[in-house]
């Protein structure tokens, strides 16, 4: 079974994801990580080849973390716009989705480059485009606007206590 995080850009997918594993023994896996180390940053993709380029390329990597078990995989915002994409973690493990306000998504992303987000006009269209996709897809929301890492664990770690076995 994979614990896969969804949710937008600067949600902290990667900072819960990589307490989870350590909380949990399993491995941890960033999607974007991934993607940079075998073709390069993902700003320069989106520059050079395409955001259809970048899709594709982390629907490949999905598919493959998928396959494989006891991971906590978090995967880049954008990732739910592929139905392919959250079939393939959904058939081996639960989705966390960690909820927050465009509010906080810009905030956070003030200094960091993200090719999808440059106003707080894009973060508003993002979130509007992408929060119901988010839900319809989440066995578990948290919201996580604050930074209490330990929160947002404990409530995985109990729903995973709850309901781990049935899946």
């Amino acid at each position: 079974m994979n614990i896969t995080l969804i949710g937008m850009p600067a949600a902290g997918k990667s900072r819960v994801g990589k307490e989870l594993a350590k909380l949990t023994g399993m491995k941890f896996v960033d999607t974007d990580a991934e993607i940079e180390k075998r073709y390069g940053k993902i700003d320069k993709i989106f520059a050079e080849k395409g955001e259809g380029f970048f899709r594709e390329r982390e629907s490949e990597v999905i598919r493959e973390i998928s396959f494989s078990d006891e991971n906590v995989i978090s995967v880049g915002g954008g990732a739910v716009l592929r139905e392919e994409n959250m079939k393939a973690v959904k058939k081996n493990g639960f989705i966390v989705y960690l909820s927050v306000k465009p509010e906080t998504v810009k905030t956070r992303t003030l200094r960091a480059k993200r090719p999808v987000i440059s106003t707080a006009e894009s973060v508003r269209q993002l979130y509007a485009k992408r929060a119901p996709i988010y839900e319809k897809y989440a066995d578990l929301k948290i919201a996580s606007d604050d930074y209490d890492l330990k929160r947002k664990t404990d409530a995985i770690m109990d729903f995973l206590n709850k309901y781990g076995d049935k899946k």
